[in-house]
């Protein structure tokens, strides 16, 4: 007998080395896997200086928006360590509301708990991964797993499970749904996948991204309209840049809009971490007398113009693909205000066509950017410093996020 103990403690330790080493090998393999993705990084950073300033500076390359090991590399670095807009507040209106959704692979659940606290989750059952929720919104006190009925309430905790008779060193507590960073800013919910927690949205975008929109109204008299989404042929910076360029490209790809705006007096200014454009409006009843359009860093833009909000977020669904969403809000008293008899379907109706125009317009100019991006013929152009400072600090920003990737 008790040679056979002593047999078995020999077992036991062969197989703590066993495991050991194959965990060493694991571990060996990855951190292999990664010098080699972050030396392929290293020269497509290479390729752009930050350091100069816009009327000096070339762009980020081409193959900023051609390089399936860039994008991955954005995957794990600015989209993992900063604040994402992924929904509104009034989406939280209630007790036991919630939305849920997927970001770069990443689905999560947004939840008002039955406590009133705002709370986000990975929407993955911490028994097996079966993804739990699959409604885009709604009201419950509880989610349960489509796969074994596992029950989680909607601050994440596990309520119920079935069938666990003989199961070893099993607490409820220790298997709810993994917590998501999450925070609001004005009427807007963000989340972020970071492995530490980052300071308070509020600390990081600052309030200057939200303060020129309030010069319209306040944000809390807004209704939310509609959302309408666009699918783009090309990668999610193509989007950024169009948007950022400082107005250059209005009076050719949009003269319905330039003719209802003053492009002389445009302007352009960087904040924290984000850019704020301005430029005054003729007075018309959908653009009124002028229009802001914000930007917070990495992919979120709200654009102010007359009695109207809308937001953009823009997400990577590919190298050279992705989606924006588009959610409109409405100051409706500034309409009546200005025309007490009006038709107001028929002005949200019409101001929607305007700018669904505007967005095909865009969709179109960032496709034929995409596919320039692939030819042999562009590697790098350079920035129009009076209208693309705006661009130039995004770039800055993406190959700030890139470079603390490579060299963690």
């Amino acid at each position: 007998m008790q040679r056979c103990k002593g047999l078995a403690r020999i077992g036991q330790g062969m197989q703590a080395r066993i495991m050991g080493q194959a965990r060493q090998r694991v571990f060996s393999s990855y951190t292999g896997a990664q010098s080699s993705v972050n030396a392929m990084l290293q020269p497509l950073l290479s390729a752009f200086d930050p350091a100069p300033p816009a009327a000096a500076a070339w762009t980020v390359p081409s193959s900023w928006y051609t390089s399936d090991v860039f994008y991955h590399g954005e995957k794990d670095s600015l989209f993992s360590r900063n604040w994402l807009h992924v929904g509104r507040l009034d989406q939280l209106s209630c007790r036991g509301a919630f939305f849920s959704g997927e970001l770069l692979g990443q689905p999560y659940i947004v939840t008002r708990t039955d406590a009133g606290e705002i709370r986000a989750m990975y929407n993955v059952c911490t028994h097996h991964a079966a993804i739990i929720v699959h409604e885009p919104e709604g009201v419950s006190s509880e989610f349960r797993c489509p796969y074994h009925g596992w029950c989680f309430k909607n601050d994440g905790r596990l309520a119920k499970c079935f069938k666990l008779k003989g199961i070893e060193n099993f607490k409820n507590r220790d298997h709810g749904l993994k917590p998501i960073q999450v925070d609001t800013l004005g009427p807007f919910v963000f989340i972020n996948f970071a492995a530490e927690p980052l300071p308070p949205v509020k600390e990081v975008l600052g309030e200057a991204v939200l303060e020129p929109l309030e010069g319209f109204g306040r944000l809390s008299e807004l209704r939310f309209v509609k959302r309408v989404e666009y699918d783009l042929k090309s990668n999610w910076k193509v989007f950024c840049d169009n948007y950022l360029d400082g107005g250059y490209h209005v009076p050719v790809a949009h003269p319905d809009l330039a003719g209802g705006l003053e492009e002389s007096a445009y302007t352009t200014r960087a904040v924290k971490y984000g850019t704020i454009q301005a430029v005054p409006a003729g007075g018309d009843s959908r653009l009124g007398s002028g229009a802001v359009y914000s930007f917070a860093y990495p992919n979120f833009m709200m654009n102010r113009y007359g009695p109207w909000l809308d937001t953009n977020t823009v997400i990577p669904t590919g190298v050279d693909s992705s989606k924006v969403i588009f959610d409109y809000f409405l100051d409706e008293a500034q309409v009546r205000d200005k025309d007490p008899d009006v038709d107001i379907d028929k002005f949200v109706n019409d101001s929607l066509i305007a700018s669904d125009k505007v967005q095909r317009e865009d969709e179109h100019l960032c496709a034929i950017v995409q596919r320039g991006l692939s030819s042999k013929g562009y590697s790098a152009g350079r920035y129009v410093p009076s209208l693309e400072h705006g661009m130039h600090a995004f770039h800055r920003h993406v190959h700030h996020d890139m470079a603390q990737l490579v060299h963690s």
